[in-house]
């Protein structure tokens, strides 16, 4: 029952999605919608508690699956390219972390001088789901036990793919006119 509700849920976000994109002719627009609709509905969903418990129960049939996901995206990188460009490779990805880095304890730091303190668990995940993207948040969030962090990680990778699609489709659009 879970399973056909569940694609309905997703089949219904993405005819929302697509009906926005048609809608403001925004290329990348629906993308965004249908991401921040997966993930509110995600949210609501695991807040339900009858949803809450079969979603324990699936917890470790979860993280197995994310492990086969995260080892196919290790095993089908391609090094000699990376090494092969050697220090500028390294100096890029370098620059690229501390530019993230100063961003995100500089904006730490000035929602402490107002007074909101960022828990380090939930600093830590924004980080890497800025750098590695959903599937790594939710992976560290449970390899480091922060369970009540999950869907949190899991909407703020999934909300920075949308974003990041849509400010690229933007980006790709102005540089072809120039």
């Amino acid at each position: 029952a879970w399973s056909g509700g569940g694609l309905l849920l997703a089949a219904a976000c993405c005819a929302c999605g697509r009906a926005v994109e048609v809608r403001t002719a925004a290329a990348g627009s629906g993308m965004l919608c249908t991401s921040l609709l997966c993930s509110a509905l995600c949210g609501l969903v695991g807040r339900a508690p009858v949803a809450a418990a079969a979603l324990r129960r699936l917890a470790p049939l979860s993280s197995l699956l994310a492990c086969g996901f995260l080892a196919s995206l290790g095993g089908a990188a391609q090094l000699a390219p990376l090494l092969s460009s050697g220090r500028v490779a390294a100096l890029a990805c370098l620059l690229v972390l501390a530019v993230h880095a100063v961003a995100m304890l500089g904006g730490c730091a000035l929602l402490g001088a107002v007074g909101l303190r960022v828990p380090l668990p939930v600093l830590l995940l924004a980080s890497n789901a800025n750098v590695g993207g959903a599937g790594t948040a939710v992976a560290m969030a449970s390899a480091m036990g922060w369970h009540s962090l999950v869907p949190a990680a899991a909407a703020c990778g999934t909300c920075g793919y949308a974003v990041a699609t849509l400010a690229g489709v933007a980006l790709h659009g102005r540089l072809v006119t120039l």
